[in-house]
């Protein structure tokens, strides 16, 4: 399950990354090269939709996931670009822990919004009424036991409807959220998460069955090495029934974890 989450966000966030790269401004040489070309493709397939065009077009989306994908200096080059617009909004480091807060309060709305199909009380579960920072010479970690990340819910409550199935898509891409007010939830821009970025360049995300590092600031890979992650999560928690939701933040300086959390 947890491969398959993440290689079904993976493959989706590639697909559209032409267009999504379209909107950053990416000082990377190669990177603006295929992106020339898979626009030129995509407009001779409007002009003419022929199997030829159709065939260049994938080419061309294929030649730019690659470098992507397989070039470390393509990979800063888009994180960078990422920053920068990040920084467009206004975020800074003091913004991380506000905005890993405000998503946590959501999980645990959702989360008691779930169990109320079962068990007819919203209440929120105390276990989820917490959340956790932990900050360390090797870096920072935020703990939560919300609604876990892609968790849908229980069969009658239709979790597909509310997105909850693309959690992990928008967390990775800017501009990617659908939270309303309705939803008793909060959001701008799908920015949350992406702050994390503004101190780290691989964050890690431990969620329910999902374990993903971050590259490019955009693709989810598997992290391997959890184990000292669950652990993190199985100490601290006050209900075993919640799935727990931890963010690592690795190689976070002194001087960056202090910025991030002196004001929160």
């Amino acid at each position: 399950t947890n491969q398959l989450e993440i290689q079904t966000a993976y493959r989706l966030i590639l697909h559209d990354i032409p267009l999504y790269l379209r909107q950053l401004s990416i000082h990377h040489d190669g990177i603006s090269k295929k992106l020339q070309d898979h626009r030129r493709a995509l407009s001779e397939l409007e002009l003419d939709n022929n199997r030829y065009n159709q065939k260049k077009l994938e080419d061309s989306r294929e030649a730019l996931t690659q470098l992507i994908v397989e070039d470390n200096h393509a990979q800063q080059a888009v994180l960078n670009a990422v920053k920068a617009k990040l920084n467009d909004y206004q975020y800074d480091l003091s913004s991380i822990p506000f905005e890993l807060f405000q998503n946590a309060d959501d999980a645990a709305v959702e989360l008691g919004e779930m169990l109320a199909v079962s068990t007819e009380d919203c209440s929120i579960p105390e276990g989820a009424r917490r959340l956790i920072v932990e900050s360390n010479q090797t870096g920072l970690r935020i703990l939560h036991w919300g609604r876990p990340v892609n968790a849908r819910g229980p069969v009658r409550f239709d979790g597909a409807s509310r997105g909850f199935d693309q959690d992990l898509e928008k967390m990775l891409l800017l501009s990617a959220s659908d939270k309303q007010a309705k939803h008793g939830v909060t959001g701008k821009f799908g920015l949350g998460f992406k702050s994390v970025l503004l101190a780290c360049d691989k964050p890690r995300i431990l969620s329910g069955n999902l374990a993903v590092e971050v590259v490019a600031g955009t693709l989810p890979t598997p992290w391997q090495d959890v184990a000292k992650a669950q652990n993190c999560l199985e100490q601290h928690a006050l209900d075993a029934r919640l799935r727990g939701t931890l963010i690592e933040l690795p190689d976070v300086s002194q001087e960056q974890r202090i910025a991030i959390l002196e004001r929160f």
